[in-house]
């Protein structure tokens, strides 16, 4: 469950889940773009993908229902959400705004193949930058070769901060109530100089719910569309 807030002001939401089974026994980064972490950050280049090994087996997820999804405590009241012909659930929310910081949020299931079950989470704050002062539509240029100090406000849920330049990105997160971290120049250093887009968010996570065979879990995310900067 997600909801982004464009440059203007406008909010979109969306809601997308499933229950499925899937049997893999490839690595966890086989097929995927090459990644690394340093520190509270991961360093991503999708120009190197990281091949499947030979005589590695995966099979197709099968989805199962866990009938009709309810969410509580969101701005409109409440949604009800039923499974499609493949059995996923998805809605879009093109012009509306789900929750607001801190407010709790439940999300139940009626219950099928996948037994009945609720989760509860506050929602994710608003993170709004402080440093770098952006403007509403630009950031200020990045020194690649200093360490960059990010401060926010926004206290509850994981804090986000994404840099993407080209194929690579950099990606790092804290505990939003911290209120601050550093990106070092090690990651900085690690995207190319040029145009980049700085991104902003909060995410709260569900612990996992074992439901009788299945482990259900939540990812609920708040993020501002990226701002354009220059990477020096």
């Amino acid at each position: 469950m997600s909801q982004l807030k464009s440059l203007q002001g406008t909010w979109a939401s969306t809601i997308v889940g499933s229950f499925s089974s899937i049997l893999v026994t490839q690595s966890a980064t086989s097929g995927n773009c090459a990644a690394s972490t340093l520190g509270l950050c991961t360093l991503s280049d999708c120009a190197v993908i990281v091949p499947v090994d030979a005589g590695v087996v995966s099979t197709a997820p099968t989805n199962f229902s866990a009938g009709t999804l309810t969410l509580t405590n969101v701005l409109d009241g409440g949604l009800t959400i039923p499974p499609d012909v493949n059995n996923q659930y998805i809605l879009p929310l093109p012009q509306e705004r789900l929750w607001l910081d801190g407010v709790p949020l439940t999300i139940s299931a009626a219950g099928a193949t996948v037994p009945a079950f609720t989760l509860n989470a506050d929602g994710p704050s608003d993170v709004v930058l402080t440093q770098p002062a952006c403007g509403p539509t630009t950031c200020p240029a990045i020194n690649r070769s200093s360490d960059l100090t990010v401060s926010w406000t926004g206290r509850s849920g994981l804090a986000t901060f994404g840099l993407v330049a080209g194929l690579r990105s950099v990606v790092c997160q804290s505990p939003a109530s911290a209120g601050q971290l550093v990106i070092p120049a090690a990651a900085l250093s690690y995207l190319s100089a040029g145009n980049a887009d700085l991104s902003v968010g909060a995410q709260v996570i569900t612990p996992a719910q074992l439901v009788g065979p299945f482990l259900i879990q939540a990812v609920i995310s708040g993020a501002t569309t990226g701002r354009p900067t220059t990477l020096q």
